[in-house]
């Protein structure tokens, strides 16, 4: 599809000699292209060794991920202690740690999400030109990847609103806003090939078929074959609590239930004459609240939108690593 797109270019071919479709458009191609681009400057022929070059650079994605993951908790905890038993967490889960060699999507979505939650962390207490250029590349690579990759930079661009309308920045900072989205928006669309003939649509395709998957199938679960497009709400974090180790999965409940009464606290005790009853304190309790609502907020939409759902929950393991944090 790329070649035949730069051949109607810059050959002059015309469109209907060239008429070369990509079969699912909605699925960004960023990592599929560039293992091919590895492949082919390998030389690599045989199928034996394409399926093990996949494997060696999915496992190589994992590992840079889970440095990621490290200082992303190091940042939320300032304890290289807690960090690393947060990543040890991480990469032992069976599901998580299996998947992270080979599966080139759901895997690969979830540690560029790690990379991008790193990002938008630095952008949003400190918004400057390279914090921006550094947000919006990893923000475009994750939706290169996966379209729900667009979650990070709407939820931070919401919070940025927020601590502006706090007076919590003391230089205007609509500039880098700009800019950040200037970048955000180019590199999405560089990233992203079946988006070069009409940005707009194709992207809003795009999100609107992740509403309803085009795959009939049956899931057996709960001792039933259920279709993909009726699936239970409750199907998500079922499997979620069934197959998470139950240990991450206790911490789980009770650091989720110590967020839930900070925020009821905060919320209940605002006023206009006590300033320090806020919604957080400090950058730790916003970036928890991060984690918590791009945690909740997936699960929220998938509900709600009674999305098609197959083969368990690997089409959000990009929450597990919230999960983690928040255990």
């Amino acid at each position: 599809y790329i070649k035949n797109f730069f051949l109607k270019i810059f050959d002059n071919v015309q469109t209907s000699d060239v008429n070369v479709k990509i079969k699912y458009p909605e699925y960004g191609a960023l990592f599929e292209v560039f293992s091919l681009w590895v492949e082919k400057i390998l030389n690599v022929t045989e199928s034996r060794s394409q399926f093990f070059l996949r494997h060696y650079l999915i496992f190589f994605t994992s590992f840079i991920g889970s440095i990621f993951f490290y200082f992303l908790a190091l940042k939320r905890f300032s304890s290289w202690k807690i960090a690393l038993l947060g990543t040890v967490f991480l990469i032992t889960s069976p599901r998580i740690f299996a998947s992270g060699f080979f599966n080139s999507k759901d895997i690969i979505f979830m540690y560029f999400f790690i990379a991008n939650i790193f990002f938008s962390i630095f952008f949003l207490e400190k918004p400057n030109y390279k914090n921006a250029l550094l947000f919006a590349l990893f923000s475009s690579m994750c939706v290169g990847i996966r379209v729900a990759g667009v979650l990070v930079p709407f939820l931070v661009l919401f919070f940025i609103l927020i601590k502006s309308l706090r007076n919590d920045y003391k230089y205007k900072i609509k500039k880098y806003i700009f800019s950040f989205m200037l970048f955000f928006i180019f590199m999405t669309i560089l990233f992203w090939p079946s988006l070069w003939e009409n940005p707009f649509d194709n992207f809003v395709n795009s999100i609107v078929s992740f509403k309803s998957y085009g795959h009939p199938m049956f899931n057996f679960y709960l001792g039933e074959y259920i279709h993909s497009t009726t699936v239970h709400w409750y199907y998500i974090p079922l499997w979620i609590s069934i197959t998470t180790p139950v240990l991450v999965l206790v911490l789980f409940i009770y650091g989720f239930l110590i967020l839930i009464r900070r925020i009821y606290m905060r919320l209940i005790s605002i006023n206009s004459n006590n300033n320090l009853n806020d919604l957080w304190r400090g950058p730790k309790e916003l970036q928890d609240i991060i984690f918590l609502s791009l945690l909740f907020l997936p699960i929220f939409f998938i509900i709600i939108l009674n999305s098609t759902l197959y083969s368990g929950w690997r089409h959000v393991y990009f929450l597990y690593p919230l999960i983690v944090l928040i255990s």
